[in-house]
Parts: structure tokens; C-alpha cells; sequence
């Protein structure tokens, strides 16, 4: 089906921060066209051959339209390029392209003169493409394999309760800080709001707008109408500081408290749990629940999905065991993609969607760092800096700073904050925008708390920015050798527990980094490093979109493209194309039935569609408008 683009318009390209809700999104339509003399060039979709790093490899079919259509020819570029990936806008510039390879096997010049055309007119935001697209692309072409990291899988504790209740965790047994101006301390190991009198007789939790106390941390916990003077400007002085979560909603009913030392996670249902059957499978699952949980009527058994793991019990009290995601009942691979649950599929391996997870993974997230004038660094310990060894490498950290500070040798350290790596050779400084990083910092283990770090990665370096950038492993993310993404290593560290707490990575979570995520992106402050080249914006006018370069002042129409997306080429540089359900493969003598085997063609085809239905659901989901039905795979045929 023949499917037009709608006009629409970005405030800003990639390197500022993503469109919020009620924006217009990127526009991203395909393919793109140029005028070249009496001709139309139409670029074609990229289809990825490899995407390592920052670096992308693909390939695209070229269409050159001719006044007669008998006339039209097709060809092929391979290029690289290097990546700025902006996750928040869902869009990726390529910068840096370089062609590898051409044929137009009917032109003399074997298409040099419309590479020429090209390379004039192909400005920053031509060379932008959804980042929806390019990750079905790499999935189809079978290059988005990770190498798994051996993550540990022992069950946390997991605690279920049919009535409200909250889960208070500790990282390690409670650490009592006095809070200077008041005669209350403060658990300082702890995101909740958790104080105690000086003599730790009566502790004071903090749930919404009101008290629960107990004699003894581990409970009975009761809520408490007066609080005790002093109690709520403590509160508002350890607020104010940042150290804990603040407080969510009114405390209507006391809820049960359960206190943890140990990784655990909580269950609640209202009331007895309730299962749903899952239409087409042996499966139910538990409607009244926040959790993903379910009863397998074929095994009686429960199955919990927890930070990308799934653990069974023969009782919803336990005792839970891991079960690796191969192992589950075969329904779970069933679930409707309209069904409750339906994307829990991106959690057992083998899966489309669990593909699609490993590939989404693996990309990073860039950032191009001024080298002078960028951000800086200055480190902070509590107390003088303690260094100790990184297990399993012959590095040193210092275990008394909230920031990551590994030592290679005497006079070269490292700190990575916020995604960007610097180097001094000491301790104290002076600390500028690292350049290069030791080849040892990438093999620190899972089993190490530092092993969060070798995610942020350093890809090139130019005299004035540093293309750094960290993939969601950085925040937790990991990919296993099973097949599948979770969250946290499983591994239990041990924090920095002194005059101030800097916790260890969480054992199961989707933040793995030593601090809470920080709010709107890791790389935020950096996004001006990008040039104002890149930063073009996006304009509309009569007739369809214009790209305007501030550099040049100059605008290049897009036009509304008068082309499917539907010619594709193989890795031999054949191209081809689906014409009424059937693909025909182009050559000198025109479009012509393909005798070969097409299974490449399929999968690109419906990566392609899968990529469009991604990409303006994402765009529909910024401007809040309903998503489109989804578009077929393949167009009609050729005019």
C-alpha cells in the first residue's frame, strides 16, 4: 500500500532533549529524495550490516528517476558512520559517512556523478534516521548478538501480602547518623525516611503525609497521630538534603511494614490474588497486582517475573527458585500480543521480542564532550581516600568516594560521573575529560561493584570533544548469555558506610549505578558539545518538510516522497523489490520475477514495517494523539 508521510515538525534535531508530550516529534520519512540536474534521487532506507560501538555499517538501494520510467536505474552504496544517538528523541545522526563501496552496473561512471550530487546535499538532518528503525534493522540482519555476562541468579528474598503494605530496605544492617541541630538520628543506609531518638529506643518511619513507630526496627510498626516535637523539622533538614525519597501520597491506612537487610522484593495483591486466563495457553495472570505473576494450570505451578528473572514456587509463600527463561512452560512464548502480560515474551529468550531487547542493549547512548571548556570533575571522600583492591584485576578504587575513582598505576587514575570518563595522575587532581581508556577498566568482573563502569565507553577522540558514550549496562541492564536483558548483576556489594552512605549497585534493579538515576538524562549538560551543524532545525513549508542548516542558511526540501520504502538490496548488491505480494529483482532489462531465495527479503521487509510502527508510535505518543494502524510490509508495484 502506497502510504504518505505526514508533515511534521522538531523543535530541535538531535543533541537537545527529547520533545515533551504535546511536541511535534521528529519527522523521518523514507526514502529520501533529491533533485540532481533533470533527475530524482531517492535514497532508500539503510539496512545495518553491523553497528559496533558508535560505529554503523549498512547498506542502501539508490533509485535514480528519470523523466521516462523506463529509464529509471537503481544502485547500491555501502558506507560507515559514526553515531550520535540521542535516546530521548529516538533519533540517530550519522556523521562522518563514508562510502565503501558503490554499483550502478548501468551507468558508464558507475554512478560517481549522483554520489557527487549527493554528497552536496546530504546535510545533518538528512542524515538523521529513527533509532526504531535501525534497531529492527540490526535484529533482522542477525549482527545484534551480545556476549552475555555471567550475572548471578540466586533468588532475593520475596515477600507477598494480600494487604497494602511497604518494603523498607537497608543496605546492610542500620547505620545510625546523628542529625546535626535536632536530638533525633537517621538511618542513613536507607532511601526511606527512617529516624530514631538519640538512645534508638523508638524508630519513626515516614508513609505519605504520616508516622508509623516501633520499639525495634524489624517492627511491630503502628502509626502514631502526634509525633513528637522536633520530629517533623528533622525530617524536613534530612528532606532537603536530597538523601531520601520524599514521601508520596496520604496515609489513609497504616500499611504492613517489612524491613530488609538483605536484596528482597515485594508482592502485594488487593485482596486473594485473582488469575485471568491467558486466551490460547495453560496460563493465568494475577489481575489484582502490579507484579508480573502467574499460575501455570498444567504444572500447578507459580511463576514471578522479577528484574528481567523469572523464579517459581509450588506456593505463593515459597520457597522460590530461579528458572532460567529456556526452562518455562512453552506458553509463555504464546502470550497474544494484545493479551495482559504481552510483554513478557522481551523476557524468555529466543523470542522476537527478546531479540529485540538484547538489540536495544547493545546501543549506546552518545555524547561529543568538549575537551576544554566541558564539564569538569572534582572528587569528594569521606574522610582521607582509602584505595583497596578491584577483585579479579590488578586495579585499585578508592572505596570512600560516591564517585567511581579506579587507580591503573601510581600516576594515572580514572573517575567516570555521569557517563563521562576523566583522568588525572593523582588523586587530588588535576582532572580533565580522559581521552583514552586502559584496556584493564573493561575487564572488571560482574562480581565486582565496579563492573557498571566498563559500560561507558570511549569511542574516538578528536583536539576539541571526546565521543564517549555508555550503554544501558551502565544503568543495570545486562545482557546474559541465556538469551535475555535483566536488571542488576544479582551480585550482593558491599556500600561505604562512614559519616556518609554511598551504596553499593543494586543487586536487582534497572539502576545499577552508585546513586539514584539522575532526572532527564545522564548526558543533558553536555548536549551543546554538539555543533550548531548538527542542532539544525526542522521546518515545514508548502508542498512537504525542509531541513534549514543555520551554518548555511540554506533550506533542502524533502518533498512528500512519492515512493514507497520497499527496495531493498542483498549483501551481493542485488537490488530488489515486492510488487504485489511477489518480489522481483531489478537489472538492465527491468523488474523481473526473483528465483532466489527471498527469507533475507522477508525478515527486512517486516523489520522495515516493524521499525515504521515503532517510530510513529512514538511519535503519535509525543504529540498524544492515538497510534496509526500498522503499515503493511511491503509496497506495490513499481510505477
Amino acid at each position: 500500500m502506497r502510504r504518505a508521510f505526514a508533515a511534521l515538525i522538531v523543535c530541535a534535531a538531535l543533541g537537545f532533549p527529547g520533545a515533551a508530550r504535546g511536541a511535534a516529534p521528529p519527522a523521518d520519512p523514507w526514502p529520501r529524495q533529491f533533485k540532481s540536474g533533470g533527475v530524482t534521487i531517492l535514497v532508500y532506507q539503510p539496512q545495518v550490516e553491523s553497528w559496533t560501538g558508535n560505529m554503523l555499517t549498512f547498506r542502501s538501494a539508490i533509485g535514480i528517476r528519470k523523466a521516462d520510467p523506463k529509464d529509471d536505474v537503481f544502485g547500491v552504496l555501502v558506507a560507515k558512520a559514526r553515531t550520535q544517538v540521542d535516546k530521548a528523541s529516538r533519533m540517530v545522526l550519522l556523521e562522518d559517512v563514508v562510502v565503501t563501496k558503490r554499483s550502478f552496473p548501468t551507468l558508464p561512471d558507475n554512478g560517481l556523478i549522483y554520489l557527487f550530487s549527493l554528497k552536496t546535499q546530504l546535510g545533518p538532518t538528512q542524515r538523521t534516521i529513527a533509532l526504531d528503525r535501525l534497531l529492527a534493522s540490526l535484529a533482522a540482519s542477525g549482527a545484534a548478538a551480545q556476549p552475555g555476562v555471567p550475572v548471578n541468579n540466586d533468588p532475593p528474598r520475596i515477600l507477598v501480602s494480600q494487604t497494602p503494605a511497604f518494603l523498607v530496605s537497608l543496605d546492610g544492617t542500620p547505620a545510625l547518623r546523628p542529625i546535626p541541630g535536632t536530638h533525633f538520628q537517621r538511618v542513613i543506609n536507607t532511601r526511606a525516611m527512617l529516624l530514631a531518638d538519640e538512645g534508638a529506643a523508638t524508630f519513626y518511619l515516614r508513609v505519605g503525609d504520616g508516622w508509623l513507630s516501633a520499639g525495634a526496627i524489624s517492627g511491630p510498626w503502628e502509626p502514631m497521630p502526634t509525633p513528637p516535637d522536633g520530629l517533623e523539622g528533622a525530617a524536613k533538614s534530612v528532606a532537603e538534603t536530597g538523601v531520601v525519597d520524599a514521601p508520596e501520597g496520604p496515609s489513609a491506612a497504616a500499611p504492613a511494614i517489612h524491613v530488609s537487610e538483605t536484596p528482597a522484593r515485594l508482592i502485594v495483591f488487593a485482596g486473594e490474588p485473582v488469575f485471568a486466563e491467558i486466551p490460547g495457553t495453560t496460563l493465568g495472570r494475577a489481575s489484582n497486582t502490579a507484579n508480573e505473576v502467574f499460575r501455570d494450570a498444567a504444572t500447578s505451578q507459580y511463576f514471578v517475573l522479577l528484574a528481567g528473572r523469572w523464579f517459581r514456587a509450588a506456593d505463593l509463600a515459597g520457597p522460590w527458585v530461579f528458572v532460567p527463561s529456556t526452562e518455562l512452560p512453552p506458553d509463555f512464548r504464546k502470550i497474544p500480543a494484545d493479551a495482559p502480560g504481552a510483554d513478557v515474551p522481551a523476557s524468555v529468550a529466543g523470542t522476537p521480542q527478546s531479540r529485540e531487547a538484547l538489540s536495544a542493549n547493545g546501543i549506546p547512548q552518545t555524547a561529543a564532550v568538549k575537551r576544554i571548556g566541558g564539564p569538569t570533575f572534582a572528587p569528594k571522600f569521606d574522610g582521607a581516600p582509602q584505595l583497596a583492591p578491584v577483585d579479579g584485576t590488578s586495579l585499585q578504587c578508592v572505596v570512600n568516594s560516591p564517585t567511581p575513582m579506579i587507580q591503573v598505576n601510581p600516576n594515572d587514575f580514572y573517575a567516570v560521573r555521569n557517563g563521562v570518563w576523566f583522568t588525572s595522575p593523582a588523586l587530588g587532581g588535576p582532572w580533565v575529560v580522559a581521552a583514552t581508556l586502559p584496556a584493564a577498566i573493561s575487564a572488571i568482573p560482574p562480581s565486582s561493584p565496579l563492573h557498571f563502569v566498563t559500560y561507558v565507553q570511549i569511542f574516538s577522540a578528536t583536539i576539541g570533544f571526546v565521543y564517549e558514550g555508555y550503554t544501558p549496562g551502565y544503568l543495570g541492564s545486562i545482557a546474559t548469555p541465556e538469551g535475555v536483558v535483566v536488571h542488576g548483576t544479582g551480585y550482593g556489594y558491599p556500600p561505604w558506610i562512614g559519616s556518609a552512605w554511598y551504596p553499593a549497585p543494586a543487586t536487582y534493579a534497572s539502576w545499577g549505578g552508585p546513586s539514584p538515576a539522575p532526572k532527564g538524562g545522564l548526558y543533558g549538560s553536555y548536549r551543546d558539545a554538539l555543533s550548531a551543524e548538527v542542532r539544525s532545525v526542522f521546518t515545514t513549508e508548502s508542498g512537504g518538510i525542509v531541513s534549514t542548516n543555520p551554518r548555511t542558511g540554506k533550506a533542502s526540501p524533502y518533498g512528500l516522497v512519492q515512493a514507497d520504502n520497499d527496495v531493498y538490496v542483498d549483501k551481493d548488491g542485488q537490488v530488489y523489490s515486492n510488487a504485489g505480494g511477489r518480489w522481483q529483482q531489478h537489472s538492465s532489462a527491468g523488474w523481473s520475477d526473483a528465483t532466489a531465495d527471498m527469507a533475507w527479503a522477508d525478515r527486512e521487509s517486516q523489520a522495515r514495517a516493524a521499525g515504521e510502527i515503532a517510530f510513529q508510535r512514538f511519535s503519535q505518543s509525543v504529540v498524544g494523539a492515538a497510534p496509526p494502524e500498522s503499515p503493511a510490509p511491503s509496497g506495490t508495484p513499481k510505477p
